[in-house]
C-alpha cells in the first residue's frame, strides 16, 4: 500500500511540473528580428577598412510588437559602448512592427577596431543587439613630436596666473609666460578670478584665439601624425573658449585659431594647494607637429 501512496504521488508532481513549465514558458516575451543590409555598397559583416573612409552600414528589423527605437553606439579598441559624436542618426522613425535604416559613419585615421551596436527596442523594453567590427589602418602623415621637458629639464606646468608663477604657455614655440609677457604667444592660459584665489578652480583659456577640445575616441599614445591630430580635432565635438582640466584630460588646442594647425596636450596632474598663493598648477606633456 505504501509503495502505490508513493507511486501516485509521483504522478502528481511530475504532472505539476509539466504544467508550470507549460505556463512557463507562455511568460516569455518575444524579442525583435534584427538583421543587417547585405546590398552592394554596405557593410553587413566584420570588415578591415582603411582609415579615413565612409563606410555605410544598414539595418532591417521585424517584429510581432510595435517597435519604439533604435540606438547605435560605437566602441573604440575595445573601450565602452559611446553614441558617436556625429551620429546623425541614433534614434530612427520606425513604422509600426518593421524598421529599415542604414547609418553613414567615417572610419579613424588611426589603426585599431570600431565595434558598431545596433540596439532595436519594442514597446516592452524588449531588445535585440547586434553588431559589426571594422578593424582600421592608420593613413599616412607627418610625425608629432613629443615635448615633455622644459629647457631646464623640469616637468612642463601652468600655475595659478593670480602670483609670480608662470600662469600660461607657449605650445607653438615652446615656454612658459608671465603676466608681462606677450598675449599673442598664450596658447594656454590659467584663467582664475580673483575671487577664486582660494578656490583655484583649474580651469585653462588662451589671449591669442587658441580653442580647446578634450579627445574622447582616441588614447593620447594613439595620436601619432599629423593625420591622427586633424582626426581628432574633427572627431571631439564643439570647440570652447574655456575648458576645466583634470588628470587623465587628453586636449586637442587649435593654435591661434588656424584650421589644420594643432597641439595636443595630455594633462598628466593637477595640483591645487590650500591658501591664496599661485602654487597651485596643471602639469602636462604635449604633441605637436616638427
Amino acid at each position: 500500500m505504501n509503495k502505490l501512496r508513493l507511486v501516485a504521488l509521483a504522478a502528481v508532481v511530475s504532472a505539476s511540473a509539466i504544467f508550470f513549465q507549460s505556463c512557463g514558458t507562455d511568460d516569455v516575451k518575444p524579442t525583435p528580428e534584427v538583421n543587417f543590409i547585405g546590398d552592394a555598397g554596405f557593410t553587413a559583416q566584420d570588415a578591415s577598412i582603411a582609415g579615413g573612409t565612409a563606410f555605410k552600414i544598414g539595418v532591417v528589423a521585424t517584429h510581432s510588437e510595435k517597435l519604439s527605437k533604435l540606438e547605435i553606439f560605437v566602441a573604440y579598441d575595445g573601450g565602452p559602448n559611446l553614441k558617436p559624436a556625429d551620429c546623425t542618426m541614433c534614434d530612427s522613425s520606425i513604422s509600426g512592427t518593421n524598421l529599415r535604416a542604414v547609418y553613414n559613419g567615417m572610419t579613424r585615421v588611426v589603426a585599431g577596431t570600431e565595434k558598431w551596436t545596433f540596439r532595436v527596442t519594442d514597446k516592452d523594453g524588449q531588445s535585440t543587439s547586434k553588431s559589426i567590427t571594422i578593424t582600421t589602418t592608420g593613413k599616412a602623415g607627418d610625425n608629432l613630436i613629443e615635448i615633455t621637458k622644459d629647457n631646464d629639464g623640469k616637468t612642463l606646468k601652468v600655475w595659478n596666473f593670480n602670483g609670480p608663477l608662470a600662469g600660461a604657455y607657449d605650445l607653438k614655440n615652446g615656454g612658459n609666460l608671465k603676466a608681462g609677457d606677450d598675449n599673442k604667444d598664450k596658447d594656454i592660459q590659467d584663467s582664475t578670478a580673483l575671487g577664486e584665489t582660494s578656490n583655484w578652480p583649474g580651469r585653462w583659456t588662451s589671449r591669442n584665439g587658441s580653442t580647446f577640445k578634450k579627445v574622447t575616441a582616441y588614447t593620447y599614445a594613439q595620436i601619432k601624425t599629423t593625420t591622427d591630430i586633424d582626426a581628432a580635432w574633427a572627431a571631439s565635438g564643439t570647440a570652447a573658449n574655456f575648458l576645466l582640466v583634470k588628470k587623465g584630460d587628453v586636449i586637442v588646442v587649435k593654435l591661434r585659431g588656424v584650421d589644420g594647425d594643432y597641439a595636443l596636450v595630455n594633462v598628466t596632474d593637477v595640483v591645487s594647494t590650500p591658501g591664496t598663493d599661485n602654487n597651485d598648477y596643471v602639469e602636462f606633456t604635449f604633441k605637436r607637429k616638427q
